[in-house]
Parts: structure tokens; C-alpha cells; sequence
């Protein structure tokens, strides 16, 4: 909304720099649709630019700064550049590639065109007299330089990740893997380490694996978190990972989703490597994290609605789907209450609901039933019980009495 209000001031500035309103002359002679014109193309320019520096910088008292600087750098190299340059080449290898050139160069046309009492329109765009750039082609340098500064975006987002997500390496873009995911059957994968029947129950036959770990380590510095797990978690199953605080289940549930890189070994999540196809990974799973992660400007129904449109399965017939899995969860009287005006208990039952949402394959949840009450994780059981079948499920709890309650398997 603020952007659009920044348009909205940006435009009416113009219209009425460009309009003799008193009788005494216009402020501009350059045609406003022009310079309308130059306005959305600047901005994206600088949006586009704005993206590829979050890339690497994620934090905003560093980024202010940074693009102070750099665009003030910019802005002088630029004019330096555009008095220099004689030849066409250099001018498009510099304006393309170069952030501030584009504008650069068009505002110096059309100041030139100001002084010499001439208008600057869509007719003369293409003039270069007393001016070594057009504005047709300052324009296009900008058009050119939104292009790369997209491409870089995609490839530096693909790279660097920051502390979170699993970076791809630098040559990703010329492997097959990128372009071309393939499934894997989990077959090539070695198979799980001999277990002592005494304390671990053999898996029955027909069962399919949704999910495939091995020899999994996340090491932070010396600590290691995640020590060489082995595990299959099957289809059509609740799969309970058991253990205390500070056993390592939300690091185990933050390398397989893509939140963190593991340190060596590998997952296999409904088809795909969470080393080689992370995003495919992501398509289809659903994730309750250990904290609730709430938009507060949304209402209870609106969040199950926001992941299913993010996944792309926003159909006809899914509001009774959305509405059943509010009544199942025991929200159908908060359809339209907004987080804070929601219990603890009340927002981590939505949590849950949010996961399931969007036709999730493949579920995560991370000690689902904190904050609780009895009836109400007697409820959240029923609820996770009953969609079972169709999903692979694994869940972390510190409870036995839950993990002997819900769990087809325990670990």
C-alpha cells in the first residue's frame, strides 16, 4: 500500500510540474508521460538492484548503508563514465551492466534538452545531439541492467543462503540436476545398518518409505548435534522422534527440511535429495515448527487459505476442506480471529492445521501438542490420526505416554 501511495505522489508531482497551472510556465518542458515513463522504469531498476543486495546482505542497518554508498559511488562513476566514453560498444557495455548509468544518462538528456528550451518527447527520444547517449538508450540501459539484476538475484539467492537454507554450488547452473530433477527410488541407497531385534521392530513388508536418512550429521563447530542417523519413515504412518530437550530433534527436522545444511550424509523426501533438489523437497511438505510462525494481519481461515494458494492448490471444493480441518482441530468458532486474539493452545492448533494444508505429501511436526491442555491434545491425536493415511508423518515429542498413544513407530 505504501508503494502504491509513493506512485500515486510521484505521478501527480509530475503531472503537475508539467502544467502551466498560474500562467507563469511549466517547472518541466519534457512530455510527462516520458517522464512517467522514466520513473517506472528507474524503479525497477532499483528494486531489481535492491533484491540482488539482500542476497548477501540480509540485514537492514547493514543494507541501508551499503546502497548509500554504493549508489552515491555509482552515480558519480557514472557521470565520470558518460563524459569518457566515445565509442557506442563501451556505452552499452557500461549502461547495461553498470547500476545508476541508465538514469544517469537520460536525466542529463533531457536537462540538455531543458536548457536549450526544447521538448523531450517520445518523438526525439532517439536524438543524441550535444549528448553522447539517447534517451532511448539511457532507457534501454536500465530495461538491461532490470534483466541482469534479476538473473543475479536468482543465481545469488541459489548460492548464498546466509544461516539459513542449503546452498547450491557455484556451478550449479551447468549441472542436469538443476534443470532436469529426477526422483530417486532410495534403491542406490545403502541399506539401513543391522539392528538388534531385541530393541528395534523390523519394519512390515508392503510399507514405503516417504522418507530415507542416512549416515545424517549436523556438527555446529565441535558440538555435534545430529550423530550418523539411519532411519526410514513410512507412508500412511505417524513416525514419533522421542527424546528430551536438547536431543537434537528440531536441528534432525531443520536439516531435512532445508532450513539448515547437514554436515555430511543425506535425506531422501518423497522422491528427492535434500542435497541436489531442496525446493522440490519443499513442494511437498508441510512443516509445524517448534514455535508458531502467525501472520497477525490474518485471520485463522485466511492462513489456511495462504498456503494453499502458495502451493498452488487453491481449487473449487477446498473451503469445506479448509472449514472440516478448522472444525477438526476445534477453531470452527475462531474462523475470523487473528492470532493475538487467539489462546496459546488455540495458535499452536493452527500450526498444525496450516501444515496440512495444501495438500501436503509429507509432514513435519515439531512438538505439535506444546501449551496444550489434556482435552486438547486428546483432540489433536484424534485429528492427527485420522489424516494418517496419505501422509508420512514424523513427529517430535518429549512425552512417552504421547509417542505410545499416537505413534505406528517410535524413535
Amino acid at each position: 500500500m505504501n508503494f502504491l501511495w509513493a506512485g500515486v505522489l510521484i505521478v501527480a508531482t509530475i503531472i503537475i510540474s508539467s502544467v502551466d497551472v498560474s500562467g507563469t510556465g511549466r517547472l518541466f518542458l519534457a512530455n510527462p508521460l516520458l517522464l512517467i515513463a522514466l520513473m517506472v522504469v528507474l524503479v525497477l531498476d532499483m528494486l531489481t538492484f535492491c533484491l540482488a543486495v539482500s542476497c548477501v546482505i540480509k540485514k537492514t542497518r547493514h543494507a541501508v548503508p551499503f546502497l548509500f554508498i554504493i549508489n552515491t559511488l555509482f552515480k558519480y562513476n557514472a557521470d565520470s563514465a558518460l563524459a569518457k566514453s566515445k565509442t557506442t560498444v563501451v556505452q552499452y557495455l557500461m549502461g547495461s551492466f553498470m547500476y545508476g548509468f541508465g538514469y544517469v544518462a537520460v536525466a542529463t538528456k533531457i536537462q540538455d534538452n531543458e536548457k536549450r528550451d526544447l521538448v523531450s518527447n517520445f518523438g526525439n527520444i532517439g536524438d543524441k545531439t550535444s549528448t553522447q547517449v539517447s534517451i532511448a538508450d539511457g532507457l534501454l540501459f536500465m530495461l538491461i541492467n532490470t534483466a541482469f539484476n534479476l538473473l543475479l538475484t536468482w543465481y545469488l539467492d541459489e548460492v548464498y543462503k546466509g544461516d539459513f537454507g542449503v546452498a547450491r554450488p557455484f556451478y550449479f547452473p551447468l549441472t542436469t540436476a538443476y534443470w532436469f530433477p529426477n526422483r530417486r527410488s532410495g534403491k542406490d541407497l545403502p541399506k539401513l545398518p543391522p539392528q538388534d531385534p531385541k530393541y528395534f521392530e523390523s519394519a512390515a513388508k508392503g510399507l514405503t518409505a516417504g522418507i530415507q536418512v542416512r549416515d545424517l550429521v549436523k556438527m555446529f563447530g565441535h558440538n555435534t548435534a545430529v550423530a550418523g542417523v539411519n532411519i526410514d519413515i513410512y507412508n500412511d504412518q505417524i513416525t514419533v522422534l522421542l527424546g528430551h530437550n536438547g536431543a537434537g530433534k528440531t536441528t534432525f527436522i531443520s536439516v531435512i527440511t532445508g532450513f539448515i545444511p547437514p554436515t555430511s550424509g543425506t535425506a531422501i523426501v518423497n522422491g528427492f535429495d535434500i542435497n541436489a533438489n531442496i525446493s522440490k523437497v519443499r513442494e511437498n511438505i508441510g512443516l509445524c515448527p517448534q514455535h508458531d510462525v502467525l501472520f497477525p494481519k490474518l485471520t485463522a481461515y485466511e492462513h489456511l487459505v495462504f498456503y494453499c494458494k502458495l502451493r498452488g492448490q487453491y481449487k473449487a471444493g477446498v473451503d469445506k476442506q479448509l472449514q472440516d480441518a478448522l472444525d477438526q482441530v476445534g477453531l470452527s468458532a475462531k474462523r475470523t480471529s487473528f492470532p493475538h486474539q487467539l489462546s496459546g493452545g488455540q495458535r499452536r492448533k493452527l500450526s498444525v492445521a496450516c501444515a496440512f494444508s495444501g495438500n501436503s505429501k509429507v509432514i513435519f511436526l515439531d512438538e505439535p501438542s506444546t501449551g496444550l491442555d489434556p482435552s486438547a491434545r486428546q483432540d489433536l491425536w484424534k485429528f492427527l490420526k485420522s489424516k494418517r493415511t496419505g501422509h508420512t508423518i514424523l513427529m517430535t515429542t518429549h512425552y512417552m505416554d504421547e509417542a505410545d498413544a499416537i505413534g505406528d513407530r517410535i524413535a
